[in-house]
């Protein structure tokens, strides 16, 4: 039987191991030792044949060797810290796959960045911090205004703070050192900017990129970073829409994004679209999931298509047609030390409209304070006909949260 191969099959990438099977196709997991563990929980060992840890193997190329009696015909990442393993491992398999000299391209936030801004694409201001003299230099080449700092390799808005003041920046520095699960080479400060966000997730086969889902993204700004509050999925066809689109080829043109999935944030500003970071990966909260029963074809699905049916893969040049809306709202908990009460949980779930409620913790489980993504206890996902019909969805969950969803 043919296999795939997917490098730190969590979160979303969990949707592929099963896909896979559904055309015919085994599936092996390759587990880097480098995931956030609060990604790792998601992952299900029964849907793989075998699992390899990388850290037992003395190189990338021993493992390939042992991977290459399995018949494998594609090497996907799961979350970003795939990213660059599996791009060695289609490498050295001779397998479809991006370049591996660029991975850091795709991997690393100022590397991103940085190149990005030597092309024609509309790009920010940025700078690399390793120390606290690198910090005291962009201190010295700012004008003043807002900042933002945050991990070079870490995703979901974690250890990301808007600063104002120099004290402020040397705090978010601290921020970083402590939030990481392991050493940080660096972290990157970039001008803040101003405008609606969008995020643009694709699927690329030989350098053409085709997109499955578009949504518009609604955050709320505080002292301590960015917080998810909503958002929605739109069409992939319109005034705005053409020239994101258009913006974000020329973008994963540029990082070497050649085949695979991609999911691209992108800032809609006055003078146009600015990118904000690109995963080469599935969009991540199992969102492909729910796209697919809005569209009829979701990211993990178009993925899996293009390894297994590359000679009809045509999902360049087409736009999806929504079966219905879909909006997500973020939970956002107020405290640390609270957990989610059964009664709030079902007021949820028996909300108008509402699809699902995917939690991220179990619900006996204490919460952190919301401060990004990732310490969100949930999303709640809507679908309907109309937005008239989903809007009021957005108050319902915040009435919720501050009466009954939460509980010491």
């Amino acid at each position: 039987m043919a296999t795939s191969i997917i490098v730190d099959g969590y979160g979303s990438g969990g949707l592929l191991a099963p896909e896979f099977r559904s055309k015919g196709i085994g599936a092996v997991h390759i587990e880097t030792g480098t995931a956030l563990k609060a990604l790792c929980r998601s992952h299900q060992p029964s849907d793989y044949s075998a699992e390899f840890q990388l850290l037992q193997y003395e190189s990338i190329e021993l493992l390939a060797k042992q991977l290459r009696s399995l018949d494998p015909i594609a090497v996907v990442p799961g979350v970003d810290s795939g990213v660059a393993v599996a791009d060695s491992l289609a490498h050295h398999l001779g397998l479809p796959g991006n370049d591996p000299s660029t991975s850091p391209l795709r991997r690393d936030k100022f590397e991103m960045i940085s190149h990005l801004a030597q092309s024609d694409c509309r790009m920010r201001k940025c700078w690399r911090v390793r120390n606290l003299d690198d910090l005291r230099r962009v201190e010295l080449e700012t004008d003043g205004g807002p900042l933002v700092l945050k991990p070079t390799m870490l995703a979901g808005g974690r250890g990301l703070t808007i600063c104002h003041t120099a004290s402020a920046l040397r705090a978010a520095w601290d921020k970083v050192l402590e939030c990481s699960e392991g050493p940080v080479a660096a972290a990157i400060v970039e001008d803040w900017i101003e405008g609606s966000e969008y995020e643009v997730n694709t699927v690329s086969w030989n350098g053409r990129h085709g997109v499955t889902d578009l949504w518009q993204y609604v955050k709320r700004k505080n002292q301590q970073g960015v917080i998810y509050d909503w958002g929605r999925l739109i069409p992939s066809r319109g005034r705005v829409q053409d020239t994101i689109l258009e913006y974000t080829n020329k973008v994963l043109d540029e990082l070497g994004v050649r085949f695979g999935a991609a999911h691209t944030e992108v800032c809609m500003e006055q003078g146009g679209p600015t990118l904000i970071e690109v995963g080469a990966r599935l969009c991540g909260g199992r969102a492909p999931e729910v796209v697919a029963q809005c569209t009829g074809y979701g990211q993990h699905q178009a993925l899996v298509d293009a390894y297994s049916e590359e000679t009809a893969y045509d999902l360049p040049g087409r736009h999806y047609k929504h079966r219905s809306l879909c909006l997500n709202v973020h939970l956002i908990c107020p405290e640390d030390g609270l957990r989610i009460s059964s009664a709030g949980e079902k007021a949820l779930r028996d909300m108008d409209h509402c699809l699902r409620v995917d939690l991220l913790e179990e619900p006996r489980e204490r919460l952190r304070r919301t401060t990004d993504l990732l310490s969100s206890p949930g999303t709640v996902r809507f679908i309907a006909e109309t937005w008239e019909v989903l809007a009021p969805c957005i108050e319902h969950v915040r009435e919720l949260e501050s009466e009954i969803l939460y509980k010491p």
